[in-house]
């Protein structure tokens, strides 16, 4: 019982993989040995372990997050022109609605984030 307390306090407190095998050729047994069959887990790592889980599952989440992000921001950068063109329309659709006075569809002032300044009547 007693190498069996040592090995498990000794493992907790040297993480070292040669201070382990060091201790194992010591006490006359393999370091593998020792991990299976004399270390004891305490409740303390194991409430750890639960701890490492919930850590792992937003690592998951947060890592997803980062991978749509950066395909947003790769599309982002492959379709600029596709971007010009949005910003064209916008313009355009603002110049007609402003200058020849036509009324704009919900649709588009939706599409192209169009509002109307309530005062004078000018969108932008």
């Amino acid at each position: 019982m007693m190498r069996a307390s040592y090995i498990t306090w000794f493992h907790d407190t040297s993480p070292k993989f040669g201070d382990r095998e060091k201790l194992a050729k010591l006490m006359r047994h393999s370091q593998q040995t020792a991990s299976q069959n004399y270390r004891k887990i305490l409740n303390t790592e194991q409430r750890e372990n639960k701890n490492c889980d919930e850590v792992n599952k937003k690592l998951v989440i947060l890592e997803q997050a980062n991978k749509e992000l950066n395909n947003k921001l790769k599309a982002y950068q492959e379709n600029k022109e596709d971007i010009r063109k949005y910003k064209k329309r916008r313009r355009d659709i603002i110049y007609q609605l402003n200058k020849n006075g036509r009324e704009p569809r919900q649709d588009t002032l939706t599409r192209y984030n169009i509002k109307i300044n309530t005062d004078t009547n000018i969108y932008f």
